[in-house]
């Protein structure tokens, strides 16, 4: 499949006929209303020693579909922020803590208040005991 994905009639040929292709796990494409409908839950904990004592805590992210609609909504929060830098940057200001080469979205991201963009498209970030 990856070679098909290089070309163009390739991508036709994955795009039209993308039950064969997926092998039967796609059957059909969701309605709207399945889209609307759709909602995810995850949680993930994290075990660790501080002080001596173990310690756990964990994190619960909330969401809407987390293929159509919350894909969508991270892809466009992390351009914003992405740009806000590029655009700070060109207009002088010292932004030294953005190194040159390849980032990762956590050092990248650490000063954003992505999460308050995140809670005001209903995607939850909660961590507990």
């Amino acid at each position: 499949m990856a070679y098909l994905s290089k070309y163009e009639c390739g991508r036709k040929l994955l795009m039209r006929y993308y039950k064969f292709f997926s092998h039967g796990f796609v059957v059909n494409k969701p309605t709207d209303e399945q889209i609307k409908k759709a909602k995810f839950h995850m949680l993930f904990t994290g075990v660790g020693i501080k002080n001596g004592e173990m310690i756990s805590k964990n994190l619960e992210i909330t969401g809407p579909d987390p293929g159509y609609v919350t894909m969508s909504i991270a892809v466009s929060i992390s351009a914003f922020f992405l740009l806000d830098l590029l655009q700070k940057r060109d207009n002088g200001e010292n932004i030294s803590n953005l190194p040159g080469g390849v980032l990762t979205p956590g050092f990248l991201f650490r000063d954003c208040n992505y999460l308050e963009k995140f809670d005001s498209y209903g995607i939850r970030f909660k961590i507990f005991d």
